[in-house]
Formats: structure tokens, sequence, C-alpha cells
């Protein structure tokens, strides 16, 4: 159908500005805060439901993954707004 539809991970870690990691104190939470060269905001978050087995850097992972995913759904419909535009 229309091959060059596709995303990779390059392309859409090309779309952010600055990445931010923080753990709201008294939580066992990771937020990430993707800031896109746009201006627009995406966030993604992780949980531990032990406090004993969380582990910062996996939580990390976790929540880049998430908020990765959220850019991946917007460039997709970015992109077939364009394909639909230009028939």
């Amino acid at each position: 159908m229309h091959e060059q539809l596709d995303i990779t991970q390059q392309q859409l870690e090309g779309t952010i500005e600055r990445c931010m990691f923080s753990r709201p104190e008294g939580t066992n939470m990771t937020l990430c805060v993707m800031t896109l060269h746009n201006g627009y905001t995406v966030t993604g978050e992780s949980a531990c439901i032990n406090d004993e087995a969380f582990d910062e850097e996996e939580g990390a992972q976790m929540a880049y993954r998430k908020a990765l995913d959220k850019i991946w759904g917007l460039e997709a419909y970015r992109m077939l707004c364009e394909v639909a535009a230009n028939g």
C-alpha cells in the first residue's frame, strides 16, 4: 500500500529535543518527560508494586519506552494525514 510509512526508532528519537526523568518523593514511580523539537511534551511513567524491588534504571527505561510509544502514535497519525492530503 504505502511502503514509505515505516517509522524507525531513530526517527522517533530524532523528534526529541530533551528528556528528563524524575521520581516523585515518597513514590516508587518514575516519570519520563520528553520535550519534542516543536515544543510539544510527551510523558511516560512506570511504577513498581514492591518498594524493595524498585530499580531506578529499569523504571527509567520503561517510562522512556512508554513515552516513545506515544510519539509513535503521534507520528503515525501525522504521516497518515499527509498521505490523505496528498491523495
